[in-house]
């Protein structure tokens, strides 16, 4: 149960990221979550996306960061209206700490794919809160790359008409061979449009999409592609 998680938590010192997305956590469990990481010193990530709790349970989330200085991105987006003023004043705290703006950061990122950069063979893009305006211009930009070979789009907001932008960029990309979309809001439709991707594009060899709504026939379809690649390329 939730309390046995939140006394793992408050101990451990490896997981960095914490995914509680979609998880009916309400606002005593955020009190139970904040107590918890007043403890820990690892995690510097945290989506809470989709949830139930209201701006009682942000307020314990910045009562927690005064003695939490590990914190540095919290995503919130998909619960009930929060007060402006109580995020703000969250935000205030984790800008405060010199946390990188995300929008620069992928505009750097997107400059020197488009450059193709021949130093940049692996795109993190984790946690970064990617929705369709970003996705369309990091696939704009992937089409065209002949370097990457893994990309990282883990933890953020992309869909199935994200994919489906994905799918476009494969066809035209003949470096990228594996690339991580898990919890994300992706369906089956979007997984379909990966496996019609595999038509055009004989380079991808692993994709990750743990943690979205996918039929297993469809994500059994799709790996089954996928590994007999693996299996002809000596992954």
């Amino acid at each position: 149960g939730g309390e046995a998680l939140w006394e793992a938590l408050s101990t451990n010192n490896h997981v960095q990221l914490l995914s509680l997305r979609n998880s009916n956590i309400t606002d005593s469990q955020m009190a139970a979550l904040a107590l918890a990481l007043n403890e820990n010193t690892s995690i510097s990530r945290l989506s809470l996306q989709s949830n139930m709790f209201t701006s009682e349970g942000v307020e314990y989330l910045i009562v927690c960061l005064v003695c939490n200085s590990t914190i540095d991105v919290v995503d919130l987006e998909g619960n009930s209206p929060i007060d402006p003023r109580i995020l703000d004043e969250l935000y205030g705290i984790l800008q405060s700490r010199g946390v990188p703006n995300h929008s620069n950061t992928i505009e750097l990122l997107l400059e020197r794919i488009r450059g193709n950069d021949p130093n940049l063979t692996q795109l993190d893009l984790r946690g970064m809160g990617i929705g369709q305006e970003d996705n369309d211009a990091i696939m704009d930009a992937l089409a065209g790359n002949a370097y990457l070979r893994k990309v990282d789009l883990s933890d953020n907001m992309i869909d199935d008409d994200g994919v489906s932008a994905l799918s476009l960029a494969l066809a035209d990309n003949t470096s990228i061979t594996h690339m991580c979309l898990a919890e994300n809001r992706i369906t089956s439709i979007g997984a379909e449009y990966l496996l019609c991707a595999l038509d055009t594009n004989d380079t991808i060899v692993d994709v990750d999409l743990a943690g979205n709504s996918i039929d297993a026939g469809v994500m059994d379809e799709l790996n089954h592609a996928l590994k007999q690649r693996r299996t002809v390329d000596g992954y």
